[in-house]
């Protein structure tokens, strides 16, 4: 490079730096109160200073056309910086949303933040959390730039009063922008940052589902609210960046309902924005309506079979089948799973106590309890093994009201002390579950001799023993599957009547023929 040509390039520089300097705005002191505010373009920025402790700063700007503000606020050095936005009255300003992420030499950002026609405020300040110094070295940069607001948030949407309306089956995008919000004062989540939307259902009831994608870095919230601020779902950690998703949240009430969007440890992301969507379909009855996850407010099953899923991690169902007759039955009942859940369920009374606990199977097997005598209304809890869920398949419960002559067993009959008392001379019974053990109880007027014939179920080998008064065994005999056999023995008044199978199989009738002659 010749002398020349190196003067030349240097020229050029210098005048590429002055031009650049040129561009730069800076604030004009004072500017402390919205009356002194500098007023800035959208779209160009302006450079300021902390310069004393209780330094604020106020910077104006005019909108003519309804747009969303992204407002950025860069780091200072040492400082905890914030800034607020205000919108201006006839004769004042109001504050719209306070911006602080109680961080020291991070900067500030409100991405989505909707604003009409008219004159707004940014004001600069220090944050509250720090002690406040000044800074006269470092400058932040204040920039706010106009997005198109279609298919996007309005903020402030921070309570449910100040709700979006969400329109069904229209994904509508938000940004988890700020991370906090000081004017929340909830006691549970104390500044948390939250998007309220709000929906109408009139042609109830119908079921709802919801989904919130996912974003980097954050790990969402999502909760249903109904009308009088009941939460009709809150979901469960699920981990950043993934998908928070709603199904079959029953609404059995015309009106508005609300959902609420939030981040998990303060977090924000201005950069991706989330999607949320909601749809409604009429409930038809043959699935579960969540919440249903207490006896309170369990699913009515109307029909023999009704689908559910298990989703969010923890989830629990119940379940209220009527009946025609609040009698005595017996009904089979079974909850056939996804292959990917080990599924279990439990009856309940309608005094909230658990009768029977059924989980006899693995992952992909089916549960069953087929010999339940019980009065209606009852009560069927579902649920996962621990840590599973399976938001894509449903699982399917079938309660069938059975009836099979001269069936006298009654679970529980594990123990001496819960034994079905022996009316006549036929016994029918199931192997109800893995290792069941029926006891039955004889009454004769003094010493009586008595043959048994017992018909094993089939694929089911059980032993089968007879007791005195007091359960001693006096005789046991075992009886290959789908076999009988007969024995005899001296009943002194009182005994017992013991079968156990003897392999892991269940869900098989057996029969007890008690005879006084071969």
């Amino acid at each position: 490079m010749t002398k020349k040509q190196l003067w030349i390039y240097i020229l050029l520089c210098c005048l590429m730096f002055i031009t650049c300097k040129k561009e730069t705005i800076l604030e004009i002191e004072p500017n402390d109160t919205y009356t002194q505010a500098n007023l800035i373009t959208v779209g160009k920025s302006i450079d300021g200073f902390i310069n004393t402790e209780s330094d604020i700063d106020f910077y104006m700007a005019d909108v003519t056309d309804p747009v969303l503000f992204d407002v950025s606020v860069t780091a200072v050095k040492g400082v905890n910086i914030a800034f607020t936005v205000w919108k201006a009255t006839d004769d004042s300003i109001v504050p719209l949303k306070y911006v602080d992420d109680m961080r020291k030499s991070a900067p500030e950002r409100l991405r989505g933040f909707k604003v009409g026609p008219g004159r707004y405020y940014v004001s600069i300040s220090h944050g509250d959390k720090d002690q406040r110094i000044k800074n006269t070295e470092n400058s932040y940069t204040l920039l706010i730039n106009q997005e198109d607001m279609e298919g996007f948030e309005s903020e402030p949407n921070d309570t449910i009063l100040s709700a979006n309306t969400i329109p069904i089956s229209v994904p509508v995008r938000g940004y988890f922008s700020p991370a906090f919000n000081k004017t929340n004062t909830n006691a549970i989540n104390p500044y948390r940052e939250e998007d309220w939307y709000t929906f109408y259902v009139e042609d109830v009831p119908v079921v709802c589902d919801v989904e919130v994608t996912g974003v980097p870095g954050i790990e969402a919230q999502l909760d249903i609210v109904d009308a009088q601020g009941t939460v009709l779902f809150s979901s469960n950690p699920q981990g950043q960046g993934v998908s928070q998703i709603a199904k079959g949240i029953g609404l059995s009430a015309a009106g508005n309902y609300y959902i609420m969007i939030s981040a998990k440890n303060y977090a924000a992301n201005n950069e991706t924005p989330y999607s949320v969507v909601i749809t409604t379909r009429s409930y038809d009855n043959t699935t579960e309506i969540e919440p249903n996850n207490i006896m309170h407010s369990a699913t009515p099953v109307v029909t023999d079979t009704i689908m559910g899923r298990i989703y969010p991690v923890g989830d629990v169902d119940f379940y209220k089948y009527g009946g025609d007759s609040s009698e005595n039955k017996w009904y089979r009942v079974e909850v056939t799973p996804p292959m990917t859940l080990d599924i279990l369920f439990a009856i309940y009374n309608t005094k909230g106590e658990e009768l029977y606990s059924i989980n006899n199977e693995g992952t992909g097997q089916k549960e069953l309890h087929p010999n339940l005598f019980i009065g209606v209304p009852f009560y069927v809890k579902v649920w996962a093994q621990r840590g599973q869920l399976d938001l894509d398949n449903n699982y399917a419960l079938a309660i069938v009201p059975v009836n099979i002559p001269n069936m006298i067993d009654i679970e529980p009959n594990d123990i001496k002390e819960q034994a079905n008392a022996v009316q006549g001379g036929t016994i029918t019974g199931y192997v109800s579950k893995k290792a069941d053990t029926d006891y039955y109880v004889l009454h004769y007027k003094g010493r009586q001799k008595k043959y048994f014939t017992i018909k094993a179920p089939e694929k089911i080998p059980v032993s089968f023993s007879v007791t005195d008064s007091l359960g001693y065994i006096l005789q046991t005999i075992k009886v290959k599957s789908g076999q009988s056999v007969t024995l005899h023995e001296i009943i002194d008044g009182k005994g017992y009547c013991i079968l156990k199978p003897l392999n892991d199989a269940y869900d098989g009738i057996y029969y007890i023929e008690i005879k006084d002659k071969p």
